[in-house]
C-alpha cells in the first residue's frame, strides 16, 4: 500500500509539474555528472542540457562537459537545495519516472548524491528526475516539485 501511494504521489508530481516547473524559480537543483570511458583522468564530466554535441566531450574555459549519458555510463545526480540552511535538513521526495512505467523513489534530505549506472534496456528512455520538497514533512506542503530529464543517447567518438 505504502509503494503505491508512493508512485502515485510521483506521477502526479510529474504530471503536475512538466508544465509548470520551467516557468517557476526553484531553489533545488538536479545536476548531472558522468564517468566517460576515455575522460578518466577527467573525472566526472558535467551534462549540459540542449547542448546539441552528439555526445562528443567538449574541454573549454568553462570545464569538461557533454551534452548526454550513453546507456552503460555511471551517472552521479546531485540535488541541492539553496534556500535551506546547509546545518538544517529538510524531508524532500527524490523519485524517477521513466516512460516504461518505471518509478521509483525515497524521502531524502538535502544536498543528496546518487550514482547509478544508466540501463542498456532501450524500453528504459524518457527518464525525468523527480524533486519534491516537503518543507514541514508533510505531503500536504510539498511542492512545487522539479524536474530534469535525464538526457540518454549514444555518445561520439571524436577524441
Amino acid at each position: 500500500m505504502k509503494q503505491m501511494w508512493f508512485k502515485l504521489v510521483m506521477i502526479a508530481a510529474a504530471v503536475f509539474t512538466l508544465g509548470f516547473s520551467a516557468h517557476q524559480a526553484q531553489a533545488q537543483t538536479i545536476r548531472y555528472e558522468v564517468k566517460v570511458k576515455g575522460y578518466t583522468n577527467a573525472g566526472w564530466i558535467e551534462v549540459r542540457d540542449g547542448q546539441n554535441v552528439g555526445g562528443e566531450v567538449i574541454k573549454d574555459d568553462s570545464g569538461v562537459w557533454t551534452d548526454r549519458v550513453a546507456r552503460g555510463e555511471t551517472l552521479r545526480v546531485k540535488i541541492t537545495d539553496s534556500s535551506v540552511p546547509k546545518c538544517k535538513a529538510q524531508d524532500t521526495i527524490v523519485g524517477v519516472v521513466a516512460a516504461n512505467g518505471f518509478v521509483r523513489g525515497k524521502i531524502v534530505n538535502l544536498p543528496y548524491t546518487k550514482q547509478f549506472t544508466v540501463s542498456r534496456n532501450a524500453s528504459f528512455d524518457n527518464v525525468t528526475v523527480v524533486v519534491l520538497p516537503l518543507p514541514t514533512g508533510s505531503l500536504e506542503d510539498a511542492g512545487p516539485a522539479v524536474t530534469r530529464r535525464v538526457p540518454i543517447g549514444i555518445r561520439s567518438s571524436k577524441k
